[in-house]
């Protein structure tokens, strides 16, 4: 009996010094505001309210980046709490030299970057909060700042599978500088949240990530792993208790109707100048019909306000892939996500691509009315939608139907059914589809798709599938991806941008730590690329050696050597003024850049943080122009030593004019590389961006066999 007295002395002993809130490292328990606390909430980021002291704290974060594991060199303070219309966040960011602190950016969505290895921050010191409210171990809701205050948002779906930063969210944060360094205050509105009805008391899915830029720092509070984890592994967030009692408004509804009126005069044949009115009229309207259940319905759409699209060079004969802006099509996009991202440049398959519905090669259709259900009910996530579309031009009015559904399977797999279908009056095109992704272990996945199309008329039936399988930790990385597109497949609803062929990819990755001069990591790796028909025909070929060492600075070089070929079956027009004939080309390439740190904000061919994003970009344009004018040279003398056939400078390609990129206007360009010119450009016009409109660039740099 002595021993459990002494347990039970020692508990009501210590009682009085720990905090009511304090429970496992893993869960941070949100403090209930009563409606008096609720009255004194000032969002300005200075965390002086009274009521944050009786909040639980997260002070564990830990470092990803340099030292895994380690405990943040700055230290990091986390408090939330809940009333009846918010969601607060507090977050206290110390810093020892808070005169050090980097904040450049303003623009919102600014704040992170979505690349190839996740959500990354830009360059700020920022804080970014994750919330997996369903607790289903693969979406969340993603709320990032910086010390200036600038917002970021996003959607996560399938743990980083697809990251829409696109999504707009109603919220506020308010953000300040003082002698201790940085804090911020996040006020999310539970409308603006999906959760569902009968999970109340059930956890959240919550995490923390910072950055702590002058030191090239990234710490969490949950999946600070290098071994596959980070930020986005949703499965690997802690848990958010107390939230019991949340709030539900009767009726979640958003209503954006428009009424636009005008007028017309202009002078006819017979000399009159006759007045026309004009007037139009349309609606927009989001609701929460269930929790978690999102409608959204347009009639007469009207899409005047949209986020222009990002400019685009097209250097590949491939059409441009652009991602979705339209708010119709935005709140939980990755439900619809199956086909193959592949590598760098255009997705070689996606099922379906939003931008197909009311967007032609001459600009706007018109969208007659549609609606959207999309969202999570039990076990499964779920997406309709129908939308039609009005005649334009020769374009009949078509139908556009889509529906999904993905049954969760243990704590973070799942398979899922897909079927699209398009028709007007000419035709039909449906594409069933039946995809699935499993985790055997944290480090290793396995997913992939397979789809049949059905289309009216003569052709049109085929199939497509892929296989991937990916392992991850931080000194190792391999992945084979292999894809299959047969000769008829066909995706109206879809992006495809060659059908007929066989893509297989491989990498291998490996990523020494020397933890010495002043070297973090060096990533090296070898990636190879091998495309055919399906009956056997080369049609790409491309091997890629790699050498990227990351410095302690945040400085990093990468050095690159690419070879590979190319069979043209049919020829076709280069930038509407030379002909390229159905010959084998060769691109031979080597390639370097250089990426500045914090410590160096200017630089020749540098993207160092403290420029303007105009400026980075600049710079990476004029250091590829300085590498593609070396290489065609290269390459020119090479091939005029090596063609016996050659006997004047007229029959050599290469002598000809060659598509570069024009430094300073985003532009074709035309550039003789034969000495005769001194570098003089002739500009051809600006690059055609229209949605699958088959662009006419090449590679870089091609060379006849």
């Amino acid at each position: 009996m002595r021993k459990p007295f002494a347990l039970l002395l020692l508990i009501v002993c210590s009682g009085n010094r720990l905090p009511a809130q304090e429970t496992r490292a893993d869960e941070i328990r949100t403090l209930k505001l009563t409606p008096a606390q609720s009255e004194t909430v000032r969002l300005d980021g200075v965390i002086a309210e009274a009521f944050w002291q009786q909040a639980a704290v997260i002070r564990d974060l830990r470092q990803q980046e340099p030292d895994e594991g380690a405990p943040a060199t700055e230290a990091t303070e986390v408090r939330i709490a809940v009333d009846g219309k918010n969601i607060y966040v507090a977050v206290m960011a110390l810093d020892r030299e808070p005169d050090r602190v980097v904040s450049r950016i303003l623009a919102r969505d600014r704040v992170m970057e979505n690349d190839h290895d996740g959500l990354q921050f830009a360059g700020d010191d920022a804080v970014a909060i994750l919330f997996d409210t369903f607790h289903d171990s693969r979406n969340a809701f993603v709320f990032a700042t910086n010390p200036n205050g600038a917002e970021f948002d996003a959607l996560i779906t399938d743990e980083g599978a697809e990251i829409n930063v696109d999504w707009r969210a109603v919220w506020q944060v308010a953000a300040t500088r003082n002698g201790q360094g940085w804090s911020a205050e996040f006020a999310i509105p539970f409308r603006t949240l999906r959760y569902p009805e009968d999970g109340q008391g059930k956890p959240w899915g919550f995490n923390v990530y910072r950055a702590i830029r002058r030191k090239n720092e990234t710490v969490l509070w949950q999946a600070w792993s290098r071994d596959n984890e980070g930020f986005q592994r949703v499965s690997r967030a802690g848990d958010l208790v107390g939230m019991e009692d949340l709030p539900r408004s009767g009726i979640n509804v958003e209503l954006k109707p428009f009424v636009l009126g005008g007028m017309r005069q202009g002078l006819d044949d017979a000399g009159q100048t006759p007045v026309e009115g004009d007037a139009d009229i349309g609606l927009d309207l989001k609701s929460e019909i269930a929790p978690g259940l999102v409608l959204d319905a347009t009639l007469n759409t009207d899409f005047a306000q949209v986020e222009v699209d990002d400019e685009q060079v097209n250097l590949t004969r491939f059409s441009l892939f652009y991602p979705e802006k339209r708010d119709f099509f935005l709140e939980n996009a990755g439900i619809f996500d199956v086909g193959f991202r592949g590598g760098f440049g255009p997705p070689p398959y996606q099922l379906f691509f939003s931008r197909r519905i009311g967007i032609g090669e001459d600009g706007e259709i018109p969208i007659l009315g549609g609606a959207r259900l999309t969202g999570r009910v039990g076990g499964q996530t779920v997406g309709f939608m129908s939308v039609i579309t009005g005649e334009s031009g020769d374009l009949p009015r078509t139908g556009h139907s889509v529906a999904r559904i993905k049954r969760d399977i243990g704590e973070n797999n799942f398979i899922g059914l897909m079927v699209t279908d398009r028709r007007d009056g000419d035709g039909s095109n449906s594409v069933a589809a039946v995809d699935g992704s499993f985790w055997f272990r944290p480090t290793l996945n396995i997913k992939g798709f397979y789809t049949r199309s059905f289309s009216s008329g003569d052709g049109g039936d085929d199939h497509t599938y892929s296989v991937t399988a990916d392992y991850s930790t931080d000194l190792v990385g391999a992945s084979v991806q292999h894809l299959t597109i047969g000769p008829e497949a066909r995706a109206d609803l879809g992006f495809i941008t060659r059908s007929d062929i066989r893509q297989t990819l491989a990498e291998f990755r490996l990523s020494p730590r020397p933890g010495r001069w002043g070297i973090r990591v060096v990533e090296t790796s070898l990636e190879g690329e091998y495309i055919s028909t399906s009956d056997g025909r080369m049609q790409d070929w491309e091997v890629s050696i790699a050498l990227d060492p990351e410095f302690e600075s945040g400085e990093s070089f990468r050095a690159m050597l690419d070879i590979g070929e190319t069979q043209l079956d049919e020829g076709f027009v280069l930038a509407d003024s030379r002909w390229l004939g159905a010959v084998l080309w060769r691109d031979p390439m080597v390639s370097g850049a250089k990426r500045l740190g914090v410590a160096e904000p200017t630089g020749v061919s540098g993207t160092g943080p403290r420029m303007e994003p105009g400026q980075r970009a600049q710079r990476r344009v004029e250091l590829q122009h300085h590498l593609t004018q070396i290489r065609l040279r290269i390459l020119h003398q090479a091939h005029h030593q090596r063609s016996a056939a050659i006997q004047q400078p007229g029959q050599c390609s290469l002598c000809q004019p060659a598509v570069e990129l024009h430094p300073s206007a985003g532009k074709r360009s035309v550039h003789r590389v034969d000495g005769k010119t001194g570098g003089r450009r002739q500009t051809l016009g600006p690059v055609e961006q229209g949605v699958g409109r088959e662009a006419d660039l090449p590679r870089k740099a091609v060379e006849p066999e």
